[in-house]
């Protein structure tokens, strides 16, 4: 039997235009009873109206697109293509961010429902899969962006993260460094795995030891990994490489390599990963692996734009595309 707002209601003992503010994460309902809401309808397969109009009159041209932080100059370059690919299709676009937060997330991806949206490009924070599982059951066209689970079958675009790595570690090792200490993130993160396998993977190749303890994780979070690295290089160690899972966190290796007076480049080197260099004017240009957020975004959309299609067409079935946006080496002055 369908469950209604004014069963929702019912239970709640408050208007259906309450329980339809709550559904809608309006701010005038106090976030304790959204929460619950949201929960028990859940719990119930409740569809909200504004989802069901949608399935009966066809798109609304809009796409969430949940990200973690805009701040980090590579998810605002890669929304800026998305925006740029999906209005060239008609659709414009809202971006909401997480924080790297799964509670956020999860709120994120009721939001994007409440407004209605015919998709959603999810860059997913990782820890469960409890998001993924929301957009199924509300029949959502969604993609994956940047990456992807290992343990559930998804449609998803990401980069080679492990040949990234792979390069510039091999890079780093023919450059004669021996001792390269990895600034890399937390191991639930997808591109994480793969670039700590293509780590190893240069060691091995190598004949060179591999050390667990030259792995540290560190968050993008402004100020960790300067912590991490003056902890470190303010005393004598046997370090004479960085690599890092993200320029970002290259770029504050440098800063604080500098204020304890390193010659980055030429007393130590340093590599990331994303070459956002390659898309914004910076004052230093790092080693990096390379590849294009353009290339990502446009293959994010044209798919997504495509699993919409076949939903307002009823075509069935349960493949999933996977696209790999391939990677290269970008050398800079800090290698």
């Amino acid at each position: 039997m369908k469950v209604t707002l004014k069963d929702l209601a019912k239970e709640f003992g408050c208007s259906v235009t309450t329980v339809s503010r709550a559904l809608k994460d309006n701010n005038t309902i106090s976030l304790e009873l959204r929460k619950k809401v949201k929960k028990r309808a859940e719990e119930l397969g409740y569809i909200p109206n504004i989802v069901a109009g949608s399935m009966r009159t066809g798109q609304t041209k809009t796409i969430a697109v949940i990200l973690q932080d805009l701040r980090n100059p590579f998810f605002s370059i890669l929304a800026k293509y998305i925006e740029e690919f999906a209005s060239n299709q008609g659709y414009s676009t809202f971006f909401i961010t997480t924080s790297e937060l799964i509670d956020r997330e999860i709120e994120a991806v009721y939001t994007a429902i409440g407004k209605n949206v015919d998709g959603i490009l999810l860059l997913p924070n990782q820890k469960d899969t409890r998001s993924i599982e929301i957009l199924r059951r509300y029949k959502i066209p969604h993609i994956l962006v940047g990456r992807y689970f290992s343990n559930l079958d998804t449609d998803y675009v990401i980069a080679n993260d492990q040949k990234g790595s792979y390069l510039v570690t091999k890079h780093l090792i023919e450059k004669g460094h021996q001792r390269i200490l990895f600034l890399n993130s937390y191991m639930y993160i997808s591109s994480a795995y793969l670039r700590l396998e293509g780590y190893k993977q240069a060691f091995l190749e190598a004949n060179l030891p591999f050390h667990e303890n030259d792995i540290i994780i560190v968050s993008t979070d402004r100020g960790e990994a300067c912590e991490v690295i003056n902890s470190i290089f303010s005393k004598k160690q046997e370090y004479t490489a960085v690599f890092t899972y993200c320029d970002v966190i290259a770029f504050e290796t440098i800063f604080t390599l500098n204020e304890l007076g390193y010659h980055v480049g030429k007393d130590i080197a340093v590599a990331g990963v994303d070459n956002i260099h390659s898309d914004i004017i910076l004052p230093i240009k790092i080693t990096s692996a390379s590849y294009s957020r353009k290339d990502m975004a446009y293959e994010a959309v044209n798919l997504l734009i495509k699993r919409i299609n076949e939903g307002i067409n009823n075509e069935s079935g349960d493949h999933y595309e996977h696209r790999v946006i391939d990677i290269s080496l970008s050398l800079g002055q800090t290698t």
